[in-house]
């Protein structure tokens, strides 16, 4: 993502409505799982102050999910570092036909990607899809989930850094330059050396003694040799 989204530690995960209803039904340690599946990096949580507001309208018009609705909103207040107001948003007119906060979180990330999206809304997630520019999260029987980056983004993000390669061709080729003038004279340090080292006088060594034969001394009588009796010609 740091490629094809141009997103790097610390993280900021914006979270809707939907997904904080998610882990509250499917009772989802939430920071617990993000630590690993952010490989331990640092990261903030986000939500958008139309997000808790849609969670409260819908808890005072619903019965049945009454309360899922009101912890989910609690769960929003509590655990999320900030609070983005309309001032943090923007105005920027969005032509899709999505709810208020949806609307919200696409103004906060198209524009210039610095979030992960955690959405359980299908449009939202299909919107944000096509971009290819927003890493995203979702839930699915309580696992959480991250998408990998569109093979547009990653295309992109591919040619974008072949682009770099070529604008710093002329400062490589300078670094490529002083490092063989670089390596050439440490090269000519290490031949004198060795030539050096090759000229010193080897130091005289004892023989081997494994190599020397014994000497026989003078005093010691030579073992004598047993002639064989030859037969007669008689017998």
């Amino acid at each position: 993502f740091r490629l094809s989204c141009g997103i790097s530690a610390p993280y900021v995960v914006l979270l809707d409505g939907t997904f904080l209803m998610a882990v509250v039904a499917q009772k989802v340690p939430l920071k617990d799982r993000l630590d690993k599946l952010l490989q331990h990096k640092p990261y903030s949580l986000h939500v958008a102050r139309s997000s808790l507001n849609e969670l409260l309208h819908m808890s005072a018009q619903s019965t049945s999910k009454k309360d899922l609705l009101k912890e989910a909103w609690r769960l929003g207040l509590d655990e999320c570092d900030k609070i983005l107001e309309d001032d943090d948003i923007g105005a920027q007119t969005i032509e899709q036909e999505l709810g208020a906060a949806a609307k919200d979180i696409v103004r906060l990330t198209l524009p210039k990607p610095l979030y992960f999206v955690a959405t359980q809304d299908d449009e939202l997630l299909d919107l944000l899809r096509e971009a290819g520019t927003v890493p995203l999260l979702r839930l699915a029987r309580g696992v959480l989930l991250l998408e990998n980056p569109s093979k547009s983004s990653v295309k992109m993000a591919t040619s974008q850094e072949k682009a770099k390669w070529r604008v710093a061709g002329s400062v490589q080729e300078h670094e490529r330059k002083l490092v063989d003038h670089v390596q050439k004279l440490q090269s000519n340090d290490v031949q004198k050396i060795q030539v050096k080292a090759t000229r010193r006088k080897r130091k005289a060594q004892g023989p081997n003694p494994l190599s020397c034969k014994r000497k026989i001394e003078k005093d010691e009588p030579k073992p004598r040799k047993r002639r064989r009796n030859r037969k007669s010609a008689d017998t």
